[in-house]
């Protein structure tokens, strides 16, 4: 049988995420110190005990995230239940291919958070604040989709941005478009539109 191991991407993200690792594992708490020193501020007390609306915020969400599960992953390392024999492969969704990618060696960590910073602050630029979002369809396939965003391409511009799962496709656009979905969903035929904690909308043209 064959290991992989999956990271997460943006929008996963919790106040209080890691701080178990942090409080038990000398190699965790080194990766939030280097997070902290390559920043030049303090993102480990925004992870810690900010608030949630702030750690949301791109610039600050994808280096946080992808810390996180390197400070994990070390974790796992230390205490001997994980090494390079262990694990077969590596992916990431999203944000989670930086990780990825150090957790099998191709990048070091420093360097992935130097590129977060460039990365993180391009994609927050890209729409004002709270212009821009993604949320999760639940029921409806492709077809129906398309067809429910074409015919609601008045109120904003909005992208299939991930097709999940059966049952669950993200979209991505402007807000307004977004919320049109969000408070008239029974009426266009879908079970259900959640918002994701994400501050852009990723994987589209905007």
């Amino acid at each position: 049988m064959k290991t992989a191991l999956i990271f997460p991407g943006q929008g996963s993200q919790y106040i209080g995420m890691g701080h178990d690792f942090y409080s038990a594992f000398q190699s965790s708490r080194d990766i939030y110190d280097q997070l902290d020193r390559i920043m030049g501020k303090s993102l480990t007390n925004l992870i810690f005990k900010g608030e949630q609306t702030e750690l949301a915020l791109t610039e600050n969400s994808q280096p946080s995230i992808m810390a996180t599960s390197i400070a994990i992953f070390a974790a796992l390392e230390e205490s001997g239940k994980i090494d390079s024999r262990t694990f077969h492969c590596v992916a990431g969704h999203s944000l989670g291919e930086y990780s990825a990618l150090v957790a099998n060696k191709s990048l070091n960590f420093e360097d992935s958070v130097e590129l977060l910073k460039i990365r993180s602050k391009a994609m927050q630029q890209s729409m004002p604040a709270g212009t821009g979002g993604m949320a999760a369809i639940i029921g409806g396939n492709e077809t129906d989709i398309t067809d429910i965003i074409n015919d609601i391409s008045s109120k904003g511009k909005i992208f299939i941005a991930n097709d999940n799962a059966v049952g669950q496709i993200v979209i991505s656009g402007e807000m307004k478009a977004i919320d049109y979905l969000v408070s008239n969903a029974k009426e266009l035929g879908l079970k259900r539109v959640i918002k994701l904690s994400v501050s852009a909308p990723f994987h589209c043209e905007l």
